[in-house]
C-alpha cells in the first residue's frame, strides 16, 4: 500500500478529529456564557427602606467603550435619614443565575440590616442577569466593569467618595470585585464570599453543568475553548484565577465562606486570602448555610463581622 495514502489517511482523520474540537468548543462556550434570568420579584420597601430605580452604563475600557452598550439596572438605597456622620454606600453584587436580590438564598434580610445600621446600599443586576441588558455571561471578566460602573453611579450621582463606597460580591459577583479592585485604585474596601480561586478548578463542572455534555468531554476540548472564548467574546479565561492576581490590591480585603459550601468548596477563599499580600486582610469561615449563604444561618455573627470590616475601613479613610 502507499505510504503516501495512509498518510493522507492519517491527515484526513486529524483534519476531523480537530474540526470536531472546534465545533463542540464552539457550541460549549455559546452555551456556556448564558446565564438563567431570574425575575427580580422583591422590593426594598417590602423591607422597609427606601429606594430609587436607577439604570447606567458599565465603566468599560476605552478600547471597547463604543462596543455595544448595555444598560444595568438597579436599586439605590439612602442611608437611614437619622443615620450620622459621613456617608458611606456598599455595592451589593450578586453571583451566576442570580439578580440583585437573590443569590442564591433571598439575601434581603442583610441587605436591611446593612441598612438598620447605617449603610447607604446600591444593588443591582449584572450584566445578561436580572433586568439588565446583555446577553453574554462572562464569570466575572466583564462583569468588573458593571461593578465599576455602580462605584461611578455612587459617587457620581450620589456624592459618595470612592474612599467609603464598599463593595460586597458573593461568588462569581466576588471575583468580579476583585478583579475590579486592581483596576480602581480609589477602593478601599472589600467583603468577598464565596468566590473560586481559580477558574480551571471549577471549568469542566460548570460548563458541563450549563451544557447537554459530560463533564469529562469538557477536559478534552478545554484548549478548544480557551480560544473560541477569546476570539468569539474576548473572554480571557486565564485571567479568571484570583489567588494569582489578588497580589496587586494593597488594601486589607475580607473573605467568607461556609464551610459546607457543596458548590465552591471553601478552601478556595482560603486560597486566595493566603495569596492576598496584605497582613491584615483577614478570612472568617462559617460552620454552614452552603454556597454564598452563611448569613441565612449566622446572621448576627456575618453582620457583625461585615459591618466592622466596613466600618474600619472607612472610618481609617
Amino acid at each position: 500500500m502507499n505510504p503516501h495514502f495512509w498518510g493522507r489517511v492519517v491527515m484526513a482523520l486529524l483534519g476531523i478529529i480537530v474540526a470536531l474540537i472546534a465545533i463542540v468548543s464552539w457550541t460549549m462556550v455559546s452555551q456556556a456564557v448564558v446565564a438563567e434570568r431570574e425575575p427580580v420579584e422583591t422590593t426594598p420597601s417590602e423591607y422597609g427602606m427606601a429606594y430609587e430605580n436607577i439604570e447606567f452604563l458599565p465603566r468599560m475600557p476605552e478600547e471597547r467603550a463604543e462596543e455595544n452598550p448595555i444598560t444595568l439596572r438597579g436599586w439605590w438605597i439612602p442611608r437611614p435619614a437619622q443615620a450620622e456622620g459621613p456617608e458611606s454606600a456598599i455595592v451589593v453584587v450578586h453571583g451566576v443565575d442570580s439578580n440583585r436580590a437573590r443569590d442564591p438564598e433571598p439575601y434581603m434580610p442583610l441587605i436591611r440590616d446593612l441598612h438598620e445600621r447605617g449603610f447607604a446600599l446600591l444593588m443591582f443586576d449584572l450584566r445578561a442577569h436580572g433586568e439588565s441588558d446583555g446577553e453574554v455571561m462572562s464569570a466575572g471578566y466583564y462583569e468588573r466593569y458593571d461593578v465599576l460602573g455602580a462605584m461611578d453611579v455612587a459617587e457620581d450621582r450620589y456624592g459618595i467618595p470612592t474612599q467609603r463606597i464598599g463593595v460586597l460580591g458573593f461568588s462569581m459577583g466576588g471575583v468580579a470585585a476583585l478583579l475590579g479592585a486592581t483596576e480602581e485604585p480609589r477602593l478601599r474596601a472589600l467583603v468577598v464570599d464565596s468566590a473560586f480561586a481559580n477558574i480551571d478548578d471549577l471549568f469542566a463542572v460548570e460548563v458541563a453543568d450549563r451544557t447537554p455534555l459530560p463533564e469529562w468531554t469538557v477536559n478534552v476540548v478545554k484548549p478548544g475553548m480557551e480560544v473560541v472564548a477569546r476570539v468569539r467574546y474576548g473572554i480571557r479565561l486565564s485571567a479568571l484565577k484570583p489567588e494569582e492576581f489578588v497580589g496587586e490590591i494593597d488594601f486589607p480585603l475580607l473573605f467568607t465562606h461556609a464551610e459546607d459550601d457543596d458548590r465552591i468548596a471553601a478552601d478556595h477563599s482560603e486560597r486566595i486570602a493566603a495569596a492576598a499580600t496584605h497582613p491584615e486582610t483577614r478570612l472568617q469561615s462559617f460552620p454552614s448555610g452552603g454556597h454564598s449563604a452563611a448569613f441565612s444561618e449566622h446572621a448576627e455573627e456575618y453582620l457583625d463581622v461585615v459591618t466592622e470590616y466596613f466600618q474600619g475601613r472607612f472610618d481609617g479613610t
